[in-house]
């Protein structure tokens, strides 16, 4: 599905990880960059087993407290990480955990300073802003960190409602909030499984931000961005989204 070029929603959606924290990186390849940037000999199998197994973990209990800031978040996932690695046979010095919260903190604060920006002028230009979020219970404490709360009329947090991407209804769910139909919706997000799949499913409008290093190759079937702020003012030429001049 295409988006028509004069289609002007009434509420754009956004997913929060991997999207307004990293400009279409998702966290699993952002934080094996940091590992691999310190030379800490971890294989990429091994960080994927490691990293997989502490997600179901916090998801499965809640290791992550509501008070919990994006860096106390950041810090206790590698911990976690450093515990399992543990187990597959990598010992890590338990003060690299601070080195690596410290890149990564670094490097997802300058992305939502970004994100902010462009927040701030789609707020001033009158669009209603959602956001839905698979997130560990601490997402209001995150934005209120990062100056990002007000900008949003609806936040829907999975750890809150009880519903996971990549389940459509946690877009259904925002869009009743926020009272509109889905086609009058713009779901923004990187991941084709979790974020546009589901709310494409539901018949709302779907665009994917991505690294500007992603091959187009990898872009999947919905029309692209490389940064936010070719969201204003978008037209769609071809499988791309482009900012209309």
């Amino acid at each position: 599905m295409n988006i028509p070029s004069n289609f002007s929603p009434k509420a754009l959606v956004f997913d929060y990880g991997g999207t307004l924290d990293t400009g279409g990186c998702h966290w699993l390849p952002m934080m094996l960059r940091a590992y691999q940037r310190r030379q800490l000999g971890v294989g990429e199998d091994d960080f994927r087993k490691a990293y997989v197994q502490v997600e179901r973990l916090l998801g499965s209990q809640p290791l992550i407290g509501p008070h919990f800031t994006f860096r106390q978040t950041l810090h206790t996932k590698l911990r976690l990480q450093f515990e399992q690695l543990r187990t597959q046979g990598t010992e890590l010095p338990a003060a690299m955990a601070d080195q690596l919260t410290a890149d990564l903190y670094a490097i997802a604060a300058r992305h939502t300073r970004h994100s902010a920006t462009v927040l701030r002028a789609l707020q001033e230009q009158g669009y209603t802003l959602a956001l839905v979020s698979n997130f560990y219970g601490n997402l209001t404490t995150v934005l209120q960190e990062f100056g990002l709360r007000d900008y949003f009329r609806c936040v829907v947090e999975s750890a809150a409602v009880g519903i996971r991407k990549p389940d459509p209804a946690i877009f259904s769910l925002a869009l009743s909030r926020l009272g509109l139909q889905p086609e009058e919706a713009l779901v923004v997000g990187d991941s084709l499984k979790n974020d546009l799949e589901p709310a494409h499913s539901l018949g709302c409008h779907v665009v994917r931000l991505v690294e500007p290093s992603l091959p187009a190759s990898e872009y999947g079937p919905f029309p692209v961005i490389t940064d936010l702020d070719e969201i204003p003012g978008y037209e769609v030429r071809g499988a791309r989204c482009e900012v209309r001049k």
